[in-house]
């Protein structure tokens, strides 16, 4: 199984800080100077954590840095193709990661992060021609949650 990852890495920084979310570079410079940090690497460890075994003979296909690679080489998981994005990530990156990792051939898309991320992911999906038949699992990671 091919499954993609593409991660939010800003995800829940909003929370700690009485924000209203993690949009904009602004919210997140607010989050940091007030010391939040992130809730996704967090949410992506225990993920992995209960997948056990099974994570390990996953062929991952991911984003690079904190969109993806990161998350997989911390649970010691190999990475089989790397999808390049500009840092610090924008919602662009995130679109464009998922558009790019549907047209590799991917299973399943999975994601992190809240509200934001999934209508980026959502957006790429419709971009690769595949919002309609490629299944798509969102680990929530953000502040708000309404979707």
């Amino acid at each position: 199984m091919k499954i993609g990852l593409v991660v939010n890495p800003w995800a829940g920084i909003g929370g700690p800080a009485g924000l209203k979310g993690s949009d904009g570079a602004a919210s997140v410079q607010a989050a940091l100077a007030a010391c939040s940090l992130p809730h996704v690497p967090a949410r992506l460890a225990a993920m992995f954590d209960a997948c056990g075994e099974a994570a390990q003979v996953v062929s991952w296909y991911a984003a690079d840095g904190a969109m993806g690679c990161s998350a997989l080489e911390a649970a010691s998981l190999d990475v089989c193709a790397v999808v390049p994005v500009n840092w610090p990530s924008q919602a662009e990156d995130t679109r464009r990661a998922t558009c790019t990792l549907a047209g590799m051939g991917i299973d399943l898309l999975l994601f992190a992060g809240g509200d934001g991320t999934a209508r980026d992911v959502l957006q790429g999906l419709r971009d690769a021609g595949v919002a309609d038949s490629l299944p798509v699992l969102g680990l929530p990671a953000g502040v708000k949650m309404q979707s």
